[in-house]
This record gives C-alpha cells, sequence and structure tokens, in this order.
C-alpha cells in the first residue's frame, strides 16, 4: 500500500501525517466479472445464477 497524506484518526486535533498506508485496491479482482459470467453461463456458478446484463456494470 503506497503512503498517503491525512489525519492519523479522526479527532479534531488528530496529527496530519504523511505516511500512512492507502487502503486502495483499484484493480483489484478485475477478472471477476468475466469469470461469474462464464460460470453462469456452465450452470456452474454456485451462488446466485440467472444473471442479467445488469447484474454487470459496463467495463
Amino acid at each position: 500500500m503506497r503512503p498517503a497524506k491525512n489525519a492519523g484518526a479522526d479527532k479534531n486535533d488528530a496529527e496530519i501525517r504523511d505516511d500512512l498506508p492507502s487502503h486502495d485496491l483499484s484493480g483489484g479482482n478485475y477478472w471477476f466479472a468475466d469469470i461469474a459470467r462464464y460460470q453462469d453461463n456452465k450452470g456452474i456458478l454456485r451462488f446466485g445464477g440467472g444473471l442479467t446484463t445488469d447484474s454487470f456494470e459496463d467495463q
């Protein structure tokens, strides 16, 4: 996680620090929508099923 600049706590007098870990997970599981579609089409999606195109955001 790359460092981020922010308050170290949610208190009014919290010190602003520039070494806080950023919990940004951009790009995480970018492949999941394709796998879910594949499994749904094969009838092997364990939970859910019957997905529609509205179930996924445009990529």
